[in-house]
């Protein structure tokens, strides 16, 4: 093998200016790969863990207290001032709702009963008059007047249900009064 060739190498240049040869070196038809020393890594200090906190003893009676005194009661999380479900809506507007976008549902400011899938047939009238009434906020206004005391005291058999024009779409049967 002829030595006109160069050999190519890494050079990399020391602190003090010079050059260093670093990479592999080739001698003859072998790759010889020189290892160099690398930087010096410093562990990082560590400070030692506090002390443990000295143990405190208990007096005679605070042991007694412990072992003999009723349990204390945990204290309950405050309720929310409407009341109701974080899902429900409050009642008052919620038929403030029914009222502003289908008024003949609401009567002496009271809900009507409502036919069965009447949800369904408000999905299609929210469509079709391109209303800006979501369907979440559809469902939890529905949600909220079914559930209240006023709706539930209306549900008697015989008792006539409401379409969204206000015309009858049936009555109650005996087991829906259940």
């Amino acid at each position: 093998m002829s030595q006109d060739r160069p050999v190519l190498t890494l050079k990399r240049k020391t602190s003090d200016g010079s050059e260093k040869k670093s990479g592999p070196v080739v001698i003859g038809s072998r790759k010889v790969i020189v290892a160099t020393p690398g930087r010096v890594k410093r562990k990082k200090v560590v400070p030692p863990p506090p002390p443990p906190a000295p143990i405190k003893k208990e007096t005679p009676a605070e042991t007694f207290a412990r072992e003999v005194a009723p349990p204390q009661p945990k204290k309950k999380a405050p309720e929310k001032p409407c009341g109701h479900s974080p899902r429900l809506m409050d009642p008052d507007e919620a038929l403030m709702l029914l009222a502003a976008y289908w008024p003949a549902l609401v009567i002496d400011g009271e809900c009507r009963l409502m036919k069965v899938g009447i949800r369904e047939d408000m999905f299609d009238d929210i469509a079709r008059r391109e209303l800006s009434l979501s369907r979440k906020r559809l469902r939890r206004m529905l949600k909220t007047l079914t559930r209240t005391d006023a709706y539930h005291r209306k549900i008697a058999v015989g008792a006539v249900r409401y379409d969204t024009q206000g015309l009858p779409a049936g009555k109650v049967t005996k087991e829906e009064a259940q």
